[in-house]
C-alpha cells in the first residue's frame, strides 16, 4: 500500500513538473511575444505625445503615419529597459519617453532596435563624476548602462538647431558598440556602408585639420568615435549647413544610417514585429496563408446547402 501511494505521489509530481514546464516555455516561447508585439503596436497615450510634441521637433516634423511609428518604437525600447535615479527622487515618465525617443531619432532608418546591451539608464540632475574621478556630462559603459546629465540632455532638445545634443552624442557612441556586439544577432551598420564611412571620415579629417574651415567643433577631433557622435549631432540639428559644407561626409553618414534628416524619411514602416517575434509572426502568415482560400470555402458552402431540400439531404 505505501509502495503505492509513493508511486502515485512520484508519478503526479513528475505530471505537475512536466505541465510546469510545458507551460513555462509556451510563454516563454509564444504567449510573452505575443503579449509584447500587442503592447508595442499600441499608440502612446494623449500625455505622452503631448512631452514627445513639446520637447522632441525631429517627432513635430513626421507625417501621421511616422508618428505612429515612432511611438511603438519607443514602446519598443522602453520595454527592457531599468532606469536608475542618481541623486534625484525618481525618473519621471517625461525622461523615460524622451531617452527613449532619443534613440528611436537616431536609428529610426533600420528595422526596430532596443540597445539590448544597455539594460540600464542613469539619470544624474547635472555634470556628475565617475567612478574614474572624471567630471561627465554622459557616458556610455560596456558594463551595461548609458548614463545622462539631465540638465544637459534638456539643454540639446531645447535648442534644436545649434549642433549639441548630449542624448544623440551618447547614443551614436552606443548604437556602434551595439553594433560591434550583435553583429552576428542582428546587422545594424551595414558593413560596406560603414567602412566607406571610415575611409571618407579619415580623409575629411585630414582636409579640415590641414585646412582653415571649422564647420565641426574641436571636439570631433579627439578621435574618430568622438568625430562619428559629433557628426551625428550636426547631422541632425544642422543638415542643411553639414549639407552645404561638407556634402560627401552628409551622404556617407545618411546612407550609414539610412535617413536623410533634411528630407522626408523614407524608411519608416508603420506596422512593426520585434527581431525576436519575426519567426513567430512568419509562421503564423504562413498558417493563415494554408487556409482555404475564401471563394474556394463559399464554394463548398454553397454546393453543400444544394444537396440538402428542407433540412434533409438527397442520396
Amino acid at each position: 500500500m505505501e509502495t503505492y501511494i509513493t508511486v502515485t505521489f512520484y508519478i503526479l509530481g513528475l505530471a505537475v513538473f512536466l505541465f510546469g514546464t510545458f507551460s513555462l516555455g509556451l510563454y516563454a516561447l509564444i504567449i510573452n511575444p505575443f503579449l509584447e508585439t500587442v503592447h508595442i503596436n499600441k499608440r502612446l497615450s494623449r500625455k505622452q505625445r503631448d512631452i514627445l510634441l513639446k520637447h522632441f521637433k525631429y517627432y513635430r516634423d513626421l507625417s501621421g503615419s511616422q508618428k505612429i511609428d515612432f511611438e511603438k518604437r519607443i514602446r519598443n525600447f522602453l520595454i527592457h529597459k531599468e532606469f536608475i535615479p542618481k541623486g534625484i527622487p525618481q525618473v519621471t515618465e517625461e525622461m523615460q519617453i524622451l531617452v527613449a525617443a532619443c534613440g528611436v531619432q537616431l536609428t529610426f532608418g533600420f528595422p526596430p532596435v532596443r540597445f539590448e546591451s544597455f539594460p540600464k539608464i542613469l539619470i544624474y540632475p547635472s555634470h556628475y563624476q565617475s567612478s574614474n574621478g572624471k567630471r561627465h556630462k554622459g557616458e556610455v559603459s560596456l558594463s551595461g548602462f548609458i548614463a545622462f546629465s539631465w540638465e544637459d540632455f534638456m539643454y540639446g532638445y531645447k535648442r534644436p538647431e545649434d549642433g549639441f545634443n548630449l542624448g544623440l552624442h551618447e547614443m551614436a557612441h552606443a548604437l556602434k558598440i551595439e553594433d560591434a556586439l550583435h553583429q552576428h544577432q542582428q546587422e545594424l551598420l551595414d558593413h560596406e556602408s560603414l567602412k566607406e564611412w571610415g575611409k571618407i571620415s579619415r580623409q575629411e579629417i585630414k582636409k579640415i585639420k590641414t585646412g582653415k574651415m571649422r564647420f565641426l567643433r574641436p571636439y570631433a577631433f579627439n578621435n574618430e568615435d568622438e568625430f562619428f557622435a559629433v557628426c551625428v549631432e550636426y547631422f541632425f540639428e544642422k543638415p542643411e549647413e553639414f549639407k552645404l559644407q561638407l556634402p560627401t561626409l552628409y551622404g556617407s553618414l545618411s546612407k550609414l544610417l539610412k535617413q536623410d534628416p533634411g528630407k522626408i524619411l523614407r524608411n519608416a514602416k508603420f506596422y512593426f514585429y520585434p527581431p525576436e517575434n519575426r519567426k513567430l509572426m512568419l509562421l503564423m502568415n504562413q498558417a493563415i496563408k494554408e487556409l482555404p482560400n475564401l471563394k474556394t470555402l463559399k464554394a463548398k458552402v454553397s454546393f453543400t446547402k444544394s444537396l440538402f431540400v428542407k433540412g434533409r439531404k438527397i442520396s
